[in-house]
């Protein structure tokens, strides 16, 4: 098996357990009939929605490595903190009886987001708000952890500070719709 399968089977084994853990935490909160809606982000068989936004934030990553800005050991730390997960992969714990750890599925799907900057672009055509207010939403995020995974002895600030503004203008200068698939589950508390 290859190192990159390796690691993503420790990260879907990984997001498995903290899903069961989750699961058993909050029931253990709650009271019998009190409900727990979940979201997060998820994957259909053939994408996540995430391609463009994430694909042109690792682009800006990499250019800045080409330009000396991130050492190759920083551009190999910096990650993105999400995985993301199929219907399968919500639905496991609660398969084979419909509950787990006293909770009871009411509904689990797979949803479409919408692009919350997307109507306002093509109001506007404003190319430059709309990628501000997309790399303002993932900076809030992810900014924080990839500024923890720049060497501290560096100006951890000023790096993601000029990430996000190239990410900026990556956004800018090809707009698309952003329309992530996210996992709901509702569940509720059995009596």
């Amino acid at each position: 098996m290859s190192e990159l399968h390796e690691v993503v089977d420790a990260v879907r084994q990984q997001q498995a357990d903290d899903w069961r853990r989750f699961l058993e935490v909050r029931s253990s909160e709650m009271r019998p009939g009190a409900k727990l809606l979940t979201g997060f982000t998820a994957r259909t068989a053939t994408d996540s929605g995430w391609e463009w936004l994430l694909g042109e934030l690792w682009s800006t990553v990499g250019d800045m490595g080409r330009e000396g800005l991130f050492s190759m050991e920083e551009q190999c730390r910096i990650t993105i903190p999400i995985g993301f997960r199929s219907i399968e992969d919500v639905q496991a714990p609660l398969k084979e009886s419909g509950h787990f750890a006293d909770l009871v599925v009411e509904r689990i799907e797979i949803l479409k987001v919408a692009d919350p900057c997307w109507d306002d672009f093509q109001r506007t055509g404003d190319r430059l708000s709309f990628a501000r207010r997309h790399a303002d939403m993932t900076q809030a995020w992810a900014g924080p952890t990839i500024g923890r995974l720049i060497d501290p002895a560096r100006n951890r600030t000023r790096l993601v500070d000029e990430l996000f503004a190239r990410f900026v203008q990556r956004l800018a200068a090809n707009p698309r719709k952003h329309e992530p698939y996210m996992a709901v589950a509702l569940l509720t508390k059995a009596p």
